[in-house]
């Protein structure tokens, strides 16, 4: 998971309409595309899936070209070799038996019907992000030339469906084999509502991800904090210089979070803030703030706890922003003002 790029493997995917309770995580892939040609079939149980990046039909080419014809006859054998060599690529990918064709380019209109007769499902025009978590789910092989396709680059799912929801179609590839990539369906009666589901969820999403980079965690509620104040001053009273006031005013520093959280539940923060630090002294570490209440409480009864690895980032980012603010404040009262020039003219 420490090397894995949420975005290629989890997918959210918002539905405006319905209720939130309605959201759920799908152990497979939904993309919003439909069926190529009206009457393909919509449903297959353990689905065979060609995965292409080229187009099925006649590649024009990259220059232009003028043809001068002078007989209608000629025009009609053009026609006709263009018609062969499609129904020689479609007759390809029929020998493969596959029910389901999925490329990133486009279908020409009589591939599209050749395909349809043969009851082969196509769905054409997907994403280059979309094709690549379909590959690593069902096992199959991106090709990128119909005539180097071989048995072993294609893949299978479990159930593959093209549902409408709302005013839209969906396609659904579940059941796979290899579950290497999920969407997340995220229902909402409007857009600023999934907006706001959808930040919340990538938080989570990222804290999931930390926690499988260093899975160590820490109670939440302002009791860690607490807890490295009085280790700060137990090391301050040990001290008999200069370094005694740096101890402390760091040890200070930590108390701002859980006072800031107190305050945030509408409550006295001194006596709230007195009773935690009570707690604190007869070692009982884990009490924290409850957020919704206000209550001191021990933070495992109520499952709050922090990631270790974005907590030491914080307190990082904080000693390094005070040293630098120090550092300047130094050098500013160290400036006499007599030095500066006086660069203002009087109109």
């Amino acid at each position: 998971m420490g090397s894995t790029d949420l975005k290629k493997f989890v997918k959210l995917e918002k539905i405006c309409g319905g209720s939130i309770k309605e959201s759920k995580v799908l152990n497979g892939i939904m993309i919003n595309k439909d069926v190529s040609h009206p009457k393909m079939k919509r449903s297959f149980k353990n689905a065979s899936i060609i995965l292409l990046d080229c187009q099925i039909g006649f590649q024009k080419m990259e220059s232009q070209t003028l043809l001068d014809v002078k007989k209608g006859k000629n025009w009609e054998n053009i026609i006709k070799t263009e018609e062969n060599y499609i129904i020689f690529i479609c007759n390809i990918l029929k020998s493969f038996n596959p029910d389901v064709i999925i490329t990133e380019k486009g279908v020409s209109d009589l591939a599209l019907h050749y395909l349809y007769k043969k009851g082969i499902t196509v769905i054409q025009r997907v994403k280059k992000s979309d094709n690549y978590r379909i590959s690593k789910i069902t096992g199959g092989t991106i090709v990128s030339s119909v005539r180097e396709l071989e048995v072993a680059d294609l893949g299978f799912a479990g159930c593959f469906s093209v549902k409408k929801i709302c005013d839209e179609f969906y396609t659904f590839i579940t059941n796979c084999k290899n579950v290497l990539s999920c969407t997340i369906l995220l229902f909402g009666p409007s857009r600023d509502v999934l907006d706001e589901i959808e930040r919340n969820l990538q938080d989570a999403l990222e804290v999931t991800k930390n926690l499988f980079k260093n899975p160590r965690i820490l109670p939440g509620g302002g009791a860690s904090e607490l807890a490295i104040q009085n280790f700060l001053l137990k090391k301050a009273e040990s001290l008999k210089n200069n370094n005694f006031y740096i101890y402390k005013s760091v040890a200070v520093g930590f108390e701002i979070i859980p006072k800031i959280l107190i305050e945030n539940c509408g409550i006295p923060s001194i006596q709230a803030l007195d009773r935690l630090k009570f707690f604190h002294s007869n070692n009982e570490s884990f009490f924290g703030i409850d957020g919704k209440n206000g209550n001191i409480i021990d933070m495992r009864k109520i499952g709050i706890f922090e990631v270790f690895s974005v907590k030491i980032q914080v307190i990082k980012a904080a000693l390094e922003n005070s040293s630098m603010l120090l550092r300047i404040d130094k050098c500013i009262k160290g400036m006499p003002l007599t030095n500066i020039p006086n660069k203002t003219k009087r109109i």
